[in-house]
């Protein structure tokens, strides 16, 4: 689209006008500059499904406000406990696929990576088990709420979401009553470590199994007193807080895996040199396929350079709303006030000025190399440094590591040479086919 109609274009939508930035250097400016590009009215659906005062459709104080209360919960002292419900779910995913293809079983891999992220953040934010008897009914609600997100806005299938949303909030709040009654002095522990996890004082928390809704609730104005008044506000907004956390983490994780699972079965060369950096971490461990947290981090520049170049090539999102506050002129355009005005990610990923040969998928892209610059970052997650850039970034990155180390660590498998090897762009960039096996097997090593 930009090689067509250059940096800043308009395009109709059935009745509105709309126009597109494909620049990197614009759109980061509007991703730092929430004076001019706002949030707020970009995304009527993000207002009604995730409450008014959620941090995505907000700027300034309220968004600031919100930014803090949920800050705390992502700071990297905390990933080494989210860590062991990623670790433990990744392997009872991949475990359960092979069991499955070994009984003869067609497996396709795009459910399987929906599946494992759904209980990924529900399990990581609240504790439920997703093996447990609410699991199927979560799953089941879930799925109806993410559909009518992107439904119209009056109609059954936006009711339905409606439905299910408030369901969902009834299960989390539940889980925010059972931790006041039963883990008070968890949260009261969490709340001593308080500024000094913000400020990265201390590298890891110790609290026994720390999920995100109990940090939260560490962080809300909620009273552990035994017989306490509950402040039913607060508890209604810690649920859309989870329920914003859901969306996020697993839309993002399950359709950027799904696509690295596929151009792996593409290109044979992908996988074997994936492999070939997580083999010596599994052999200096004497065979040992689990790793550690410091290991995830500091070992995997390869891994980390692939999610990297997936997000760039096949970003989730295709593009990222704002609205425009006053009239403006950019790159010599002029766009006038209320302009609704989209970030094309796709378009800009695909600039050849700034990834050469940006079609193809080049594993190691995003690794450091001495003597070459390194190409300008993704932008899948905003800009680093902007108001608005993604807080569950790194812990989303860890969520793919881990499941997608885990599968290479302990599994190889062959796609089906019959499926398309195109892409959809609706609901997300993911490939038609759903990434269909003809075998799943275990590595030896």
């Amino acid at each position: 689209m930009r090689e067509r109609y250059g940096p800043i274009y308009s395009s109709n939508y059935y009745i509105d006008e709309r126009t597109y930035i494909s620049d990197y250097d614009a759109m980061v400016e509007a991703f730092r500059d929430p004076e001019v590009f706002r949030t707020k009215g970009s995304f009527e659906a993000f207002e009604t499904m995730f409450g008014e005062d959620n941090i995505t459709v907000n700027d300034f104080e309220v968004h600031t406000k919100g930014r803090n209360r949920i800050m705390p919960a992502f700071a990297p002292a905390l990933f080494p406990q989210y860590m062991g419900y990623i670790s433990k779910r990744a392997r009872k995913t991949w475990e359960r696929v092979h069991e499955r293809s070994s009984a003869g079983e067609q497996i396709k891999l795009e459910p399987v990576f929906r599946e494992n992220y759904v209980a990924i953040v529900v399990e990581m934010t609240t504790g439920i088990d997703m093996d447990g008897e609410n699991a199927a009914r979560i799953r089941q609600l879930f799925q109806k709420f993410l559909v009518s997100i992107f439904s119209p806005k009056f109609g059954p299938v936006r009711n339905a979401g409606i439905k299910s949303r408030d369901t969902l909030m009834g299960i989390i709040a539940e889980v925010v009553r059972k931790n006041l009654r039963e883990r008070r002095d968890e949260i009261n522990k969490l709340r001593g470590y308080g500024d000094r996890i913000m400020r990265m004082g201390v590298k890891e928390v110790a609290v026994g199994n720390v999920d995100i809704l109990l940090v939260l609730m560490a962080e809300s104005s909620l009273s552990t007193e035994p017989g306490a008044a509950i402040d039913e506000e607060v508890v209604e907004s810690l649920c859309y807080i989870i329920l914003l956390l859901w969306f996020a983490g697993y839309s993002t994780s399950a359709a950027t895996s799904t696509c690295m699972s596929f151009e792996m079965g593409l290109d044979d060369s992908i996988f074997r040199r994936l492999v070939a950096e997580q083999d010596p971490i599994v052999a200096a461990a004497d065979g040992v396929k689990n790793v550690t947290y410091q290991q995830l981090m500091n070992e995997m520049p390869l891994l980390d350079s692939y999610i990297l170049e997936i997000l760039r090539a096949r970003p989730p999102v295709g593009v990222l709303g704002r609205k425009v506050s006053k009239d403006i002129e950019m790159l010599g355009y002029y766009v006038p006030k209320d302009t609704l005005v989209f970030l094309d990610l796709v378009a800009v990923h695909l600039d050849s000025k700034l990834y050469p040969d940006p079609h193809k998928i080049v594993v190691d892209r995003f690794v450091k190399k001495e003597g070459k610059p390194k190409p300008p970052g993704i932008l899948s997650f905003g800009a680093p440094g902007s108001p608005h850039y993604c807080i569950g970034a790194a812990l989303a990155k860890v969520m793919m590591k881990t499941t997608m180390g885990t599968l290479l660590r302990e599994y190889s498998y062959v796609l089906d040479k019959q499926q398309t090897k195109e892409y959809q762009s609706v609901p997300d960039i993911s490939p038609k086919s759903g990434v269909v096996l003809e075998s799943f097997t275990k590595r030896d090593h």
